[in-house]
Order: C-alpha cells, then sequence, then structure tokens
C-alpha cells in the first residue's frame, strides 16, 4: 500500500468516526458543569429551558416555526449554562439536550445511538462525597405552555 492510499484511508476514517458530543468536548459542558459546581451547601438552583418545536408557546399569537428561552431565576452562574442552551441547544430534539447536560455531570453515563428521551427524570450525584450537589435532570412537557421543559436542578451539599 503505498503512502497516499494509506493517507486517504485515514482521511476518510476521521470522517466517517464522527467527534463524540459528550463529555468534556461538548460545549454545553463548561458552563453546565459550572453552573452545579457553584452551588453551596444548603443551596438550591435551577435552570428551566422550554422548547416548543413547530409553534410558539401557548399564549403567544406570533406565528413562529420554534419558540425557546431559559430561565435561571437571576442565579448569575446559571446564566452561562442557559446562554449556550439558547445558543446551541436543539429545539426540535429536546431530549438529545438532556443526554448532553446528562453526560457532562455523568461523564460515565453514555446512551447508545437511537436512544430518544420524551419524559425522564434522572437523579445522581455531582462532585466529591465531601462537596458537590445532587442533581435531577428532568424532561416533560408542559402541556399548558405547549412547549418541552427541561430542568436541572442542583442542590449543595
Amino acid at each position: 500500500m503505498d503512502i497516499s492510499r494509506t493517507s486517504f484511508i485515514i482521511l476518510l476514517a476521521a470522517f466517517m468516526c464522527p467527534a463524540k458530543t459528550s463529555g468534556n468536548n461538548d460545549p454545553f459542558c463548561k458552563p453546565i458543569n459550572t453552573f452545579v459546581e457553584s452551588i453551596k451547601p444548603g443551596e438550591i438552583h435551577e435552570i428551566k429551558f422550554l422548547t416548543a418545536w413547530g409553534s410558539n408557546f401557548k399564549g403567544y399569537s406570533e406565528p413562529v416555526l420554534s419558540a425557546k428561552r431559559c430561565e435561571y431565576q437571576g442565579y448569575e452562574p446559571a446564566s452561562f449554562a442557559c446562554k449556550v442552551l439558547m445558543d446551541s441547544a436543539s429545539v426540535e430534539f429536546a431530549g438529545k439536550n438532556a443526554m448532553r447536560v446528562v453526560s457532562c455531570l455523568s461523564p460515565e453515563t453514555q446512551f447508545a445511538s437511537g436512544i430518544q428521551l420524551e419524559n425522564v427524570s434522572l437523579y445522581f450525584s455531582h462532585g466529591t462525597d465531601e462537596r458537590g450537589s445532587e442533581v435531577v435532570v428532568d424532561l416533560s412537557e408542559d402541556k399548558t405552555l405547549g412547549a418541552m421543559v427541561l430542568k436541572v436542578v442542583a442542590n449543595g451539599y
């Protein structure tokens, strides 16, 4: 096999094997981890990322293909996580956002390709035994608003 053919095969393999989008390489991870790690013992903070695909939120008259908003209750470290969600999260596939957040906060957790989440509530610890947060990642539908809601709740210990 000549060198040019070998180079072509390596280059082709690089394009055929997409980069992993979970863990530390995902742009979600740094702001999501920073948010959760900022929670002090005894504090509870949450982020709510709301998405509507195919229409606006109920009660809004402006016709749109999709709608999104992020709520963080004025807690500054959560604002950066909301910004990354607003900038790069999927509106159409809310379950993918939940999987990405879980993979950031629990890097050992992996989801097989083809998995789709529609309603889920996951509970786990993030940090050490001495210092961290109990985290709930919840994905559910808000029928009143006509939206999917991804909540990340962190309770510091």
